[in-house]
């Protein structure tokens, strides 16, 4: 896929937003029905450390479906997810609320067309939860983001250290640039998850990874009426897939029913767009027209 871009804005270190120029007719895209209202703006929250030539990949194919939609990404860093915390992750995404999103959602438009957040690993989802709470702060705790549609790329995982202890370490490990051999940085990416993810869960204080999970299946934070779509991998090493579809199954329980789900085999974490980019958008553009109420055939 090769698409002419418009210009990125560099709102703040971790924040980079594409406007449409709004010479482009939607009915351009091969995909996009006369009946089917676009998403005017499209949240993406990067997992943790993604490079532009990864990222880049989503606001091309973002573009071709939806060329008129305004494109918000925030990025996430190893760093700042594990030793930052919510507090940190707030003020990532403060100014970029207030400035951005605020002044759009309380445009009646919005309301009608929606908001579509494509939220990518723990890493993503960490600076959706603070997204939220900002957006909380300003409406109150009893009035969601109005998401149209929510996609969750390679997450959430598993919330008890006795299951993902190694996945958690193995994460982090990922995300050092030490020079240092990998048993090294395994280590010490041990020793981190110990003290900031075990520990604090044995003695009964609540951690990312259960806050996280949660946060996605409460009303409060997401419609219920949004429609959800969970992309993820049997292959995946850092995130079980048997983690994601007990996060789907909760979903339903809770009272979420457009719950949809597109498991793949053989890709890695965050890198199912890579195997299959025609099952991927097809999957997200599906999950936009069910939110739509319109049931479309595959293409």
């Amino acid at each position: 896929m090769s698409l002419s871009l418009p210009p990125c804005r560099k709102f703040s270190e971790q924040v980079l937003i594409w406007e449409p120029d709004g010479s482009t007719n939607e009915a351009s895209s091969n995909r996009v029905s006369p009946k089917v209202l676009p998403p005017k703006i499209i949240l993406l929250f990067t997992w943790a450390d993604a490079q532009p030539r990864h990222y880049l990949k989503y606001i091309e194919g973002y573009h071709e479906l939806y060329p008129n939609a305004k494109v918000i990404l925030t990025q996430a860093t190893t760093l700042r997810t594990f030793f930052g915390g919510q507090k940190s992750a707030q003020r990532v995404v403060q100014d970029m609320v207030h400035q951005e999103l605020i002044p759009l959602c309380t445009n009646d438009q919005i309301s009608q067309f929606g908001i579509l957040a494509h939220v990518f690993s723990n890493s993503g989802g960490l600076n959706y939860e603070a997204t939220i709470s900002v957006w909380h702060d300003a409406f109150g705790s009893d009035k969601p983001l109005p998401l149209k549609t929510l996609i969750l790329d390679s997450m959430p995982g598993g919330e008890t250290y006795k299951t993902e202890f190694p996945l958690w370490a193995t994460g982090v490990a990922l995300g050092m640039k030490m020079p240092l051999p990998k048993f090294i940085k395994w280590g010490l990416a041990a020793t981190i998850v110990t003290v900031l993810m075990v520990i604090p869960q044995i003695l009964g204080i609540e951690i990312m990874a259960t806050r996280g999970p949660k946060a996605l299946n409460t009303p409060q934070n997401v419609p219920l009426k949004s429609v959800r779509l969970y992309i993820y991998s049997t292959s995946d090493a850092l995130i079980r897939y048997q983690a994601v579809e007990a996060h789907a199954e909760s979903a339903r329980a809770k009272g979420f029913t457009n719950v949809l789900q597109e498991r793949f085999d053989g890709s890695a974490h965050v890198s199912h767009l890579r195997v299959d980019p025609e099952r991927y958008w097809n999957a997200v553009w599906k999950a936009w027209n069910v939110a739509q109420g319109i049931t479309l055939p595959s293409l």
